[in-house]
This record gives structure tokens, C-alpha cells and sequence, in this order.
């Protein structure tokens, strides 16, 4: 069931791009245009401050923007999840009750997504896992136990490949319906692979995700990740739309959307060590929740939380249950 819900859905996220890519080269000049003053409006829309400072974490050359909140001993890190319009802000109450639980958070855009830098990258689980272990070296104090790093959706490779390659810098994992890690060796196809490298050319690539972003897009994308997208509010849709059309958010949107960011992990989650929380949305559909039964196998060191009343983003839609049981988990 989770095999083929996955597969539906990359389905569907190549075809919206295909038709994209086909609607930018009916004409060169029109579609520049469009995106041009698409770019624009995008960019009018205000920028929601949140969390107690924003700081900036160079790496490579590149600026990885991410909020403080709190000052307790204890370090948590909140990965957001992947897709259209995705950003750290996802996790914004949920970071409130943490920091106001004790414990010091960290939320990073990561790069390539939200307000960080978003450069023309091969972009790839390689690439987060040194940039999460760097960041990591540079948060953490020398003498102090590692972080938690909670990961949601497709950011789950990333978290896990830091907990088995620098147990050093991670104490505990949870993943948050956890994606990117095909269960049953799944890997992008080559026309996942001809996807991606057509969004690389600039007016061409800029007009198929324009298409896949509009706002009946995005709300359509977030009516498959929510039990009732229509509780968003404006203010929340606008994010994602200013997000997913800022200059260069096709680089890392692309990798994702084509499978470029999954992961081969699933022979190595039998290393993982740390305790391991998987927290699942009731509702959800791709993943479904009976498919925790497989984390729960691989991983001996795991417990499960199921959140009622949510789907794909429990920490969106329930952030007070799941606040709560983050927090038991850290404490």
C-alpha cells in the first residue's frame, strides 16, 4: 500500500512538472515574462518574523538562515519538511513550546529552501549531511551531549545519516512521518533523472515549477499533506507561494520533485543507536501510518506516536500533541 501510494505520487508530481516543462517551450519569450512578473509579485509579500533571533551560518560560501529559540542546555534541531514552498516556519509552534519546555532550538532553512541561499547546486542527501554536520560542529559546544535532531517527511535521510555517520553530534532522532527512505529500494527512474535536468534550463525550468507552484497547485500539494488545508490561513499560503517562487527555488525544488533527494538508507537503519521516536499522522496517505511497522523492525532503539486529528504534517496541523510528545521524548 505505501509502495504504491509513493509511486501515485511521484506520478503525479512528474506529470505537473512535464506539462510544465511543455507549457515553457510552446514559446521563449512569453514565458519569460510571465515568470518575470510571477518573480515580482512573489517577492511583495511580507516576511513573517518569528522565533527569538535569526542567525546565519555560512557554509561553502552559501548562508544557512535559521531561528534561535530558548536558552536551555539541551539542543534540538527541527528539519522541515520537503516540497513546494517548505520552509522552517512549519515547526514555528511547535518550537515555542520546546524552547518554552528548556531546551535551546535551532530551526534552519535548509539550503536551497525558505530565505537561505539558494545556489545552483547538485543538490543531494551528500550534500545536507555535511552541511547539517558542520552546522552541528559550529552550534554545539565541545563538552556537550549531542543534539536531537527532528526531522520531518523527506528531510528524514538527512537526520539519519548524521546519527550514523557522527553519533558524536546526535543524541536522539524523530522523524516525522518519515519519506525519502524507499523501504523497497525504490530509486528515481531516468525519467526522473531527464525531469530534473530539463528544470535546470532557466526560463524553461523556472515555467514548469511556476506552473507546479501556482496557488491552486500549492493548495492542491497541501491538500494531500492536511486533513483540511482549508484552515490555513492567507498569511500561511502566502508563505509558501513567496517561497516557492524566490530566484533559485528551482534548484532544490527540482532535486526533490524528480527523487533526486532520496536516500538508500534502509540497509543502515539497523546501525541507528540513538533512541528514535517516530511520530505518524493518523491520516496519512503517503506514508500511511501502518508502514511505521517497518521503522519500527529496523530500528531496535524505536517507539511510535500516532497523532489524531492529522496527516502528512502532524506538527502543522496538531502542533500541541506534538510538542508534547517531543518533548517527553528530549526530556
Amino acid at each position: 500500500m505505501a509502495e504504491t501510494a509513493e509511486e501515485e505520487r511521484r506520478r503525479r508530481r512528474r506529470k505537473r512538472l512535464t506539462r510544465g516543462l511543455v507549457l515553457g517551450g510552446l514559446a521563449f519569450g512569453v514565458p519569460a515574462i510571465a515568470n518575470a512578473l510571477i518573480s515580482r509579485r512573489a517577492r511583495r509579500l511580507p516576511i513573517p518574523r518569528w522565533g527569538d533571533q535569526i542567525e546565519q551560518f555560512e557554509w561553502r560560501g552559501h548562508r544557512l538562515k535559521f531561528q534561535v529559540l530558548g536558552e536551555g542546555s539541551r539542543v534540538a534541531v527541527l528539519l522541515h519538511s520537503l516540497g513546494p514552498g517548505h520552509s522552517g516556519i512549519e515547526w514555528r509552534a511547535v518550537a515555542e513550546s520546546l524552547a518554552a519546555s528548556g531546551a535551546r532550538v535551532l530551526v534552519p532553512d535548509l539550503l536551497g529552501w525558505g530565505d537561505s541561499d539558494m545556489p545552483e547546486l547538485d543538490y543531494d542527501t551528500g550534500l545536507y549531511r555535511s552541511l547539517l554536520n558542520e552546522f552541528l560542529a559550529d552550534q554545539l559546544d565541545n563538552d556537550a551531549p549531542g543534539a536531537s535532531v527532528v526531522a520531518a517527511g523527506a528531510s528524514a535521510p538527512f537526520a539519519l545519516a548524521l546519527a550514523l555517520d557522527h553519533p558524536e553530534r546526535v543524541d536522539k532522532v524523530a522523524l516525522v512521518t518519515p519519506q525519502g527512505i524507499p523501504l523497497r529500494g525504490r530509486k528515481p527512474t531516468s525519467r526522473d533523472t531527464i525531469v530534473q535536468r530539463l528544470i535546470r534550463i532557466p526560463v524553461l525550468g523556472r515555467s514548469a515549477l511556476n506552473y507546479s507552484t501556482s496557488r491552486s497547485a500549492l493548495f492542491s500539494h497541501l491538500s494531500r499533506e492536511l486533513i483540511d488545508p482549508t484552515l490555513l490561513s492567507e498569511e500561511q499560503l502566502d508563505e509558501y507561494y513567496r517561497i516557492s517562487h524566490l530566484p533559485g527555488a528551482r534548484h532544490a525544488l527540482g532535486a526533490f520533485l524528480s527523487g533526486q533527494l532520496d536516500s538508500d538508507l534502509e540497509a543502515r537503519l539497523v546501525d541507528v543507536k540513538q533512541p528514535t521516536l517516530l511520530v505518524w499522522g493518523r491520516e496519512s496517505v503517503a506514508p500511511p501510518v501502518e508502514s511505521a511497522d517497518l521503522w519500527l523492525r529496523l530500528i531496535e532503539s524505536s517507539e511510535l506516536v500516532v497523532i489524531s486529528d492529522s496527516a502528512g504534517l502532524p506538527h502543522l496541523e496538531q502542533p500541541d500533541e506534538t510538542a508534547e510528545s517531543l518533548t517527553r521524548f528530549i526530556e
